[in-house]
């Protein structure tokens, strides 16, 4: 287009005319070409193209006369997967595109074909071609056809989008009517009062909110309606969106219209699309309002309908459940409850049961008769009748509590029922719980009430009835039990009879048997001794003899067997006799217990006649007259009679009566007896009554049971005893006569016995004992000459040892004459001991070894030889020898035992002798050797202890001088720690020392609190340097004078003494330990004393003998290089004389030397080698102060000095006294042992006892000098840290003051503040009131109608300025007061403060409370000293020069009444004046910040004052300006009337 738009008319007839003809075809066909192309384009994403349904595939007949598939597709379809001779049509798909993309032509080469076509030579249709024109018109008709192409496709897309939006807009209305049906339906339920009755709250709640459901779905319709007609326009849109772009393309191509005017053409176009657009879009919302709105409307209408049910609902429940508790009232449960009929059936069915088995029990006396009839048998069975009385009682206790629940339960369920129904209508929603509650108590409580009452009164009728009948059961029953009881005694004790009687059989039968047993164990006994005669004899002649004898006894015993077994059968035969007796006296007790007798009456008629079968059968028995005395006649089974007595006894059984009479009835109404009973109708009686009762006639039948049991039982146990008695006589003598055939049959065979197990056994034995006897001897001999074969040998091999040790010994000899220690010669001793030890032990090892061998072997003989004498064991002791033998074998026996024991004495012997030679000859070789070293030995020892002896003392010396040290940089410390935190408290940085880990910052007070420590420590170093000027404490000095600001803290201070404040100063103070916490071990100093001690030792054992460690005490004393006194310290410890070196000694390094010496006495040893308590070393030296050391080498005392253990020089002096005393002791005892004899060391040990004390006083001396050296240095150092404290201690009153300024300060100012906002809340409250006022003043207030209403308005102004001028003046006032009460307290805590500051410095030490020590004095040249001679001036330094007054001092108070308001008072008082004892730079220090401070806070309370003040004015002015505005506001509004 754009180069067609460029193109120029060049001369007809031309060649370029042809060339630009040529390329106007060429152009005009591709442009054909790509507008078709665009044109379909456009159709394809048109809505109809874009749909997504099927679209609609015209095709001819010829085209589906075979099918829509071809062959080939019928061949793929028909096919198998994978099938090999089947084409695959994906590969077939490929390969023809494949084939289609290689034969496709390029856009470039069909138009280079359409070229191509063009005649070569084009000629003009005419002359002067109007190409322009048509052009032109052809792009004019090109573009009002796609211009009409245009709306014909927006037509086309409205068309297609209005069946749409008529769809959704239909299918809308059909769902609200279908739902408005729906809802009509639901609300119809509730309609009618009986189908309203049918729901609950929550249904009815659940209906509406199923009404309220389809309102959301109905506002979801209408939202998802509007969302669809909004997706239709954004559809819309976009649809016309495309055609534009598609048409803007077209129209561009064509170039009719210029870009800008077909971009207006567009934009109009657009505009008038977008304005029905937006119409439609103002439609769709105004058609879900209303929609939304109709909705809302119809909601509304339905809940009214529902609430107004709901309320009916309600009504209609309440009286339903009023109604309902009536009837429930009435029901058959309450007013005859279930569980109660149920529990009284199961009371009468209990009570049945548990009663018939009572009276089973009770029948159970019926079978009581002999022999079963004991008192145990009765007693049980009462047992159980109690029990089953019992049973029955807690039956109906039990069911009456039963019954008593089940009325409780009634009433429970009652009251359940109304709270259930309370419950009901609350939570059903029927009734509010106080609309609730007023129909329970009208309506429902009354009625329980009578219900219960009527059941408390039946529970009582039953509990009297029953109470009554069992105490009347109990009794009868009672009676019934004596009656049996008295029965089963008359039983009992005719069994107790016939026992006494078989008892005595028994004991007759025993006694019998035991006069036999004895005369036969006689006999028997003096057979077993004749058996073990012959048992024992050692002959055979003896043999004989005692079987004869053992014969002829055992015929006497069968002799004996027969006349027992006769005298037992005639006592047996007596017994039948015995048990006759005693069924006498059983039939006279039963008849008298019964009342009944055997004879008959003298007068007598018909009598009445019982059988026993037929005694309960009352008709058939005859009745007739009877005696007076007789009441009835029993006859017994065997037709026995026996007489009833006329009157029964206590508990016996009472005569029949057929009807009692009136009066009879009344009588025993009165008093009731055990003999009648009155029955009481059946039908007057309850039936848990009738359940229970036992029939008096039952308790007769049974007590006449058991009488006629007795009787019967009496006449067959007559005829059973007396043949049991003759069952007895005939089984005991059946049991005689098989007792008398058993011994018979075991004494036949003992005659044979004796004499094969006996006699012919004991032969036997007597030959085989003696064959073991020759045996056993024999052995014996041999083992003994294989004993002495061993001892020879043994003696052999010890010579050659001998002989060997003698060759070491003399081997040893060459090593102790090169000997320079103790040690060497100690181990030269030892080894001469263990080399005679080594020897020894292997000749005793030897010996140890034979003797074992020799022992064991004896052992052995002897047990064996003892063994078998004891194997002679004679038959009282289970073995076979008699004693006759047992004396022959052990006479050959103890011949052996005396052979062994010659034999180990001779051995034994032999063995002494060799132990005891060879030890001589060892012993002998060995002190020979032994007297050559010996002195060298005592030599050496004596020097070694007087070395170690230097070298504790000089390590205890190290060791309070690394105590010193220690306390010196302790010392140190605490004045770096007091600079550090005063340079923290002066200059807070958070990179300094904070006081705590929760702190950020050190503070003035904690500040002042670590003093006290730093205070203690050097008092503790004052004590141990004895440095002290005034050693005693000194009494309380502070006083004050005036009223003492510190009485109102501390009230136990008396006002006499003064107050003080003071430190601990124990005379008991220990020494600071040599290691501190904190330190790093290497910094330590004791660490490097004890380093230093031992490089001291391995020099020392390097070195030649001499006597300890002088030649390295110095410099060690320090404990440390820090400091330069201990440099000089060092310097001056360092000297020592050659003298002194030569005569000192090696140390040893074994510290058991001492004991191991003969000579020296164990309680002289080093401090090392045995460690004293400080309680037992003072008592041993003054056990050991005696007279024998001359006075002159008691440099250091003879005695303790009062309190030195405290200070460095008196623990020093102490040590050395204690060294020095060990020192001469062993000295003393080393010289009285050597006596006259030459030392073997004479370069290193002296010749006397006094010599060599000298060197010791001098090296000990000189010890004592170099500590003493150091004391001065410490003092001096001392001294210089006293005066540093004192510099240092000088900065904390003025921090610690300035804290207690500020922090007075800040509270007031703290103070001043919320008192400032307090009064600021009501400024803002009156004017708040003011600006109220100020609108309320209208104009209209001026008329004479408002006048009151203007006067009530300004007389709440006048209150509001009343109120603002009492405020201001409260203010103020608290202001000031607050003001006044902080300057009090201000200089209470100053002079407080200030007082304790200065109390507490009098504790604080000074330069001038210690010794100067020595201090050279400062050299200066002769000119200097000529002038100052010249001058008058004293030729040394003043020492006090430039110092400050030590003395006491009195220090004034401050002011205490010039902080007021208004004037100063005339005269000015203070606060108490504080006399201190002494005067330091910290008391200067605290006046001087006390001072400052006050003069500082005066200055600020004034200018408080001052604000205060200026505050008020500027107040009370705004105010009255505030009220004049007010006053003319009001007077103009007056005048405008």
């Amino acid at each position: 287009m754009a180069e067609t738009a460029s193109m120029r008319v060049v001369p007809s007839g031309k060649i370029y005319r042809q060339m630009f003809d040529a390329q106007v075809q060429l152009q005009r066909s591709l442009s054909k070409v790509k507008s078709r192309e665009a044109n379909t384009a456009a159709r394809d994403r048109s809505p109809e193209r874009q749909s997504t349904a099927i679209p609609v595939v015209k095709l001819s007949k010829e085209d589906v006369a075979h099918g829509l598939l071809t062959e080939r597709q019928q061949t793929w379809a028909d096919g198998f997967p994978n099938d090999p001779y089947v084409e695959n049509p994906v590969l077939h798909k490929q390969y023809a595109e494949f084939v289609q993309s290689t034969m496709k032509e390029s856009e470039s080469s069909r138009a280079g074909k359409e070229v191509q076509g063009l005649p070569d030579v084009v000629l003009p249709a005419k002359e002067g071609s109007n190409i322009i024109e048509r052009i032109a018109a052809s792009r004019k008709q090109r573009h009002e056809s796609v211009v009409e192409d245009l709306h014909q496709e927006l037509s086309v897309i409205n068309s297609d989008l209005e069946p749409v939006i008529t769809e959704y807009s239909e299918t809308l209305l059909r769902k609200l009517d279908d739902d408005d049906k729906e809802i009509n339906h639901l609300l119809a339920r509730i309609e009618r009062d009986e189908d309203l009755l049918t729901y609950n709250l929550e249904e009815l709640h659940k209906l509406w909110d199923e009404v309220q459901h389809h309102s959301a779905e109905r506002q979801t319709w209408i939202n998802e309606l509007d969302q669809q007609l909004s997706k239709v326009e954004d559809d819309r849109i976009d649809m016309m969106r495309n055609v534009f772009k598609s048409y803007a393309k077209t129209m561009e191509k064509i170039a009719h219209l210029m870009p800008p005017d077909l971009s207006r053409f567009l934009d109009q176009e657009s505009q008038v699309v977008n304005q029905t657009m937006l119409s439609n879009r103002r439609a769709y919302s105004d058609l879900y309002v209303r929609l939304l709105s109709s909705d809302i409307e119809r909601e509304k209408a339905q809940y009214t309908i529902w609430k107004r049910r709901v309320e009916d609902w309600r009504q209609l429940n309440t009286e339903l459940a009023i109604e309902h508790f009536g009837n429930f009232m009435q029901e058959e449960k309450i007013v005859t409850p279930p569980g109660v009929t149920k529990v009284y059936n199961f009371l009468i069915a209990e009570q049945d049961v548990i009663n018939k088995r009572r009276i089973d029990v009770v029948r159970q006396l019926c079978d009581l008769k002999p022999p079963a009839s004991t008192k145990t048998a009765v007693y049980q069975w009462d047992k159980a009748i109690k029990s089953l009385t019992k049973e029955i009682d807690s039956v109906n206790q039990l069911h009456f509590s039963k019954i008593h629940t089940e009325y409780e339960k009634v009433c429970q369920d009652c009251l359940e029922k109304i709270e259930f129904i309370k419950t009901s209508l609350i939570e059903d929603g029927i009734c509010a719980p106080p609309r609730a509650q007023q129909v329970v108590d009208q309506h429902m409580l009354p009625l329980v009430g009578e219900r219960q009452k009527v059941f408390e009164n039946n529970l009582e009728t039953m509990e009297k009835n029953l109470e009554k009948h069992m105490k009347e059961t109990t009794e009868r029953l009672k009676m019934l039990f004596k009656f049996a009881q008295g029965a089963a005694h008359v039983w009992d004790v005719h069994e107790i009879g016939l026992a006494k009687q078989e008892r005595a059989l028994q004991e007759k039968l025993e006694l019998c048997r035991q006069q036999h047993d004895n005369q036969n164990q006689d006999k028997e006994a003096h057979l077993d001794i004749i058996m073990d005669r012959m048992r024992q004899d050692a002959t055979e002649k003896q043999l004989k003899d005692s079987l004869e004898k053992a014969l002829n006894m055992l015929s006497k015993i069968k002799a004996a067997y027969e006349v027992f077994h006769k005298d037992q059968m005639d006592i047996v035969k007596n017994y039948p006799m015995m048990v006759r007796d005693e069924l006498k006296d059983y039939d006279e007790g039963v008849c008298k217990f019964f009342e009944v007798g055997r004879n008959q009456p003298v007068k007598r008629s018909k009598s009445k006649i019982v059988a026993p079968k037929k005694s309960k059968e009352k008709a058939g028995s005859k009745e007739g007259s009877l005696p007076e005395a007789v009441s009835e006649i029993l006859s017994t089974e065997k037709g026995t009679l026996f007489y009833v007595l006329t009157e029964a006894g206590e508990y016996g059984i009472p005569p029949e009566k057929d009807t009692p009479t009136k009066e009879d009835t009344k009588e025993e109404g009165e008093g009731t007896t055990f003999m009648t009973e009155v029955e009481v109708p059946a039908s007057s009686k309850a039936e848990y009554i009738q359940k229970i009762d036992v029939e008096e006639s039952v308790l007769t039948d049974v007590k006449k049971k058991i009488r006629m049991n007795f009787l019967n039982h009496m006449e067959q146990w007559d005829i059973q005893a007396s043949e049991r008695a003759e069952s007895v006589v005939i089984a005991k003598c059946e049991e005689l006569n098989s007792e008398l055939e058993l011994r018979f049959h075991l004494h036949k065979p003992r005659a044979r016995r004796a004499e094969l197990d006996v006699h012919n056994v004991r032969a036997a034995e007597l030959v085989m004992h003696s064959e073991r006897v020759t045996r056993h001897t024999k052995g014996i001999i041999q083992a003994l000459a294989e004993l002495r074969q061993g001892f020879n040998k043994m003696t052999q091999e010890h010579n050659k040892l001998a002989y060997k040790f003698r060759e070491d010994i003399e081997a040893l000899e060459v090593v102790f004459v090169n000997a320079t220690k103790s040690s060497k010669l100690i181990a030269l001793q030892s080894q001469l001991g263990n080399e005679l030890t080594n020897f020894m032990e292997i000749i005793r090892n030897s010996l140890l070894q034979y003797r074992k061998h020799l022992d064991k072997t004896l052992q052995m003989l002897r047990e064996s030889n003892a063994r078998f004498i004891k194997s002679f064991k004679v038959f009282s002791d289970g073995g076979n020898f008699c004693p006759e033998e047992i004396d022959v074998y052990r006479k050959k026996l103890e011949n052996m035992s005396s052979k062994i024991d010659v034999s180990e004495g001779a051995i034994m012997s032999d063995m002494e002798d060799i132990e005891k030679k060879r030890l001589d000859q060892a012993t002998k070789v060995a002190s020979e050797f032994e007297d050559r070293f010996k002195n060298h030995m005592i030599d050496l020892i004596f020097m070694e202890k007087i070395a170690r002896w230097l070298t504790n003392t000089q390590v205890k010396i190290k060791a309070e001088v690394a105590n010193s040290n220690s306390q010196a940089q302790q010392l140190a410390q605490h004045l770096n720690d007091l600079d550090r935190r005063i340079d923290a408290c002066e200059k807070p940085n958070l990179d300094k020392e904070p006081a705590c880990k929760q702190e950020m910052q050190i503070t003035s007070r904690q500040l002042n609190e670590t003093l006290k420590t730093v205070l203690e420590a050097f008092q503790d170093r004052s004590i141990y340097l004895n440095c002290m000027k005034d050693p005693t404490p000194r009494p309380p000095s502070g006083t004050m004078q005036g009223p003492p600001a510190l009485e109102r803290k501390s009230t136990r201070m008396s006002s006499d003494q003064g107050v003080r404040v003071g430190f601990s100063q124990s005379t008991d103070v220990q020494p600071t330990p040599i290691s501190r916490m904190g330190k790093q071990p290497q910094e330590d100093p004791s660490v490097n004393v004890i380093k230093s001690i031992l490089r001291q030792k391995k020099r020392a054992q390097k070195s030649k003998m001499r006597f300890g460690m002088d030649a390295e005490l110095d410099g060690e004393l320090t404990g440390g290089h820090h400091h330069d006194s201990r440099e000089k310290l060092k310097s001056s410890l360092s000297t020592a004389t050659t003298s002194e070196k030569s005569k000192q000694t090696s140390k040893g390094k074994s510290s058991h030397s001492t004991g191991g010496s003969e000579n020296s006495p164990k309680r002289v040893q080093s401090g090392m080698e045995t460690p004293h308590t400080p309680s037992s070393m003072p008592r041993l030296r003054r056990n050991s102060k005696s007279t024998k050391f001359d006075r002159k080498y008691l440099v250091f005392g003879e005695k303790e000095e009062e309190g030195e253990e405290r200070h460095i020089l008196g623990i020093i002096k102490k040590t050395l006294r204690e060294a020095l005393e060990g020192l001469l002791t062993n000295a003393e005892m080393y010289y009285r042992a050597k006596g006259n004899r030459l030392v073997t060391r004479p370069q290193a040990l002296q010749e006397t006892f006094e010599s060599c004390a000298d060197v010791i006083v001098h090296k000990l001396q000189s010890y004592y000098t170099q500590s003493d050296e150091y004391h001065n240095q410490c003092l001096q150092e001392f001294r210089s840290q006293l005066s540093h404290l004192e510099r240092s201690v000088g900065h904390v009153p003025g921090l610690l003051i300035t804290d207690i300024l500020k922090e007075e300060l800040q509270k007031y100012t703290a103070e001043r503040k919320r008192m400032t906002e307090e009064f600021s809340h009501k400024l803002v409250e009156l004017e708040q009131r003011q600006q109220e006022h100020s609108h309320l003043l209208r104009p209209t207030l001026g008329h004479p109608h408002s006048e009151e209403s203007l006067k009530a308005l300004r007389e709440k102004e006048e209150e509001r300025h009343k109120d603002y001028v009492s405020a201001v003046e409260k203010h103020t006032k608290d202001l000031q007061n607050s003001a006044v009460s902080h300057a009090q307290t201000f200089l209470d805590s100053l002079a407080r403060t200030a007082e304790h500051q200065l109390l507490q410095y009098d504790n604080l030490m000074v330069i001038d409370d210690v010794i100067k020590g020595r201090v050279e004095p400062t050299k200066y040249p002769t000119s200097e000293l000529i002038r100052r001679r010249n001058a008058g001036l004293p030729l040394e330094d003043d020492e006090d020069k430039g110092a400050l007054p030590r003395g006491k001092n009195a220090w004034t108070g401050i002011p205490n009444n010039e902080l007021v308001i208004g004037d100063s008072p005339s005269k000015v008082t203070m606060t108490a004046s504080v006399t201190t004892a002494k005067t330091t730079l910290g008391h200067s220090a605290t006046v001087t910040a006390r001072d400052i401070a006050y003069q500082d806070y005066k200055a600020e309370f004034e200018k408080t004052l001052k604000w205060i003040d200026s505050e008020k004015q500027k107040q009370m002015q705004a105010e009255q300006r505030w009220m004049d505005s007010w006053n003319t506001s009001v007077e103009k509004v007056k005048q405008l009337y």
